[in-house]
């Protein structure tokens, strides 16, 4: 089965607090990766083959768990963010590697991340969601 990784020469990840945020240096996107997304995200980039996380997914969460990774995976191979890689060598997470529960499946495109970048980190984001959420009016 395959294994996919993002393209180093375009983008960059990182993750913080349960959250990961991939920039895409060409375009200027910006996507973030919240909650269940980010668990997923996190495990396609630590090299899991796509067989091993469906059948963890399917196992650990269920069919309709199985199916938002699909197409997350699918949605990240559409854009470009990530792209299938050749290994011979099998990693495979253990159960204490996976969450309890997932939780929602949430991925935010910004499309211009500059307007990103210049917001006031500590006064124009939204309070309850943090940075980079801006505040309501």
């Amino acid at each position: 089965m395959p294994r996919f990784s993002v393209k180093e020469s375009r983008f960059t990840v990182d993750a913080l607090d349960g959250e990961t945020i991939v920039m895409d240096l060409l375009d200027g996107h910006l996507y973030l990766f919240e909650a269940g997304a980010a668990v997923l995200l996190g495990h396609i980039l630590a090299g899991n083959n796509t067989e091993h996380i469906e059948l963890t997914v399917e196992k650990t969460y269920g069919q309709e768990a199985l199916m938002a990774f699909q197409n997350l995976l699918r949605g990240l191979v559409e854009k470009g963010v990530v792209i299938e890689v050749a290994s011979n060598q099998d990693v495979i997470s253990s159960e204490s590697d996976w969450p309890a529960t997932l939780g929602e499946i949430v991925v935010t495109e910004y499309d211009d991340m500059s307007s990103i970048i210049t917001m006031d980190p500590i006064h124009d984001v939204d309070s309850g969601r943090g940075w980079p959420f801006e505040a309501t009016a």
